[in-house]
């Protein structure tokens, strides 16, 4: 007959009490030291998870109004369905552009054209790398005839761009300071 050997092995409650049953050092909190039981660990590591992209505008641009404004709210609802956290979403004044076509061999006129250049941005504000791949694939592929997209990071100039600048208020303040330089001659005069 052969010999029973017996293992006990304790019922531990936490992995915290096994290790300090084991000789390590326990903590029953995390702290934000850069040492933690002997082991490195600096305190300026990226949150886990893939990585976030800097913010992307999509600018999409085309001649039909109504085929620019729909592409914007399809994209803006596509990015909210894969996951994109902030959208924001803004419209830019239409560029005018007249078109003459001339008689062949003449200088008279056949027809005259103006066409508006309509253009509306979107903002995709904390999408990962992966997401961003596959939203832009499907815009690629989804994308209608007439109308173009450029996607870029946001740039403080596109931001600038954003702002519509009121034309009132610009001339109330240039008067406010014409009356401040008037009331200043008249104190020295």
């Amino acid at each position: 007959m052969l010999p029973v050997i017996r293992i006990f092995v304790p019922r531990i409650s936490s992995p915290w009490e096994s290790i300090a049953k084991l000789g390590g050092c326990a903590r029953t909190h995390f702290s934000s030291s850069a040492v933690n039981c002997g082991i490195y660990s600096p305190e300026d590591l990226p949150p886990p998870g893939p990585p976030q992209f800097a913010p992307i505008n999509l600018r999409i641009r085309g001649y039909d109004f109504t085929l620019v404004e729909h592409y914007m709210y399809y994209l803006t609802r596509l990015a909210h369905n894969v996951g994109v956290p902030n959208t924001k979403r803004w419209a830019t004044p239409a560029v005018s552009t007249r078109v003459t076509s001339f008689k062949p061999q003449s200088s008279l006129l056949q027809n005259e054209y103006e066409l508006n250049l309509f253009e509306r941005n979107v903002l995709l504000t904390g999408a990962s790398v992966s997401i961003l791949s596959t939203l832009l694939d499907v815009m690629n592929s989804t994308l209608p005839e007439g109308v173009s997209v450029t996607a870029k990071v946001m740039e403080p100039a596109d931001e600038e761009m954003r702002r519509v600048p009121d034309y009132e208020l610009v001339a109330l303040k240039g008067q406010l300071a014409e009356m401040a330089s008037e009331r200043e001659k008249k104190k020295k005069g």
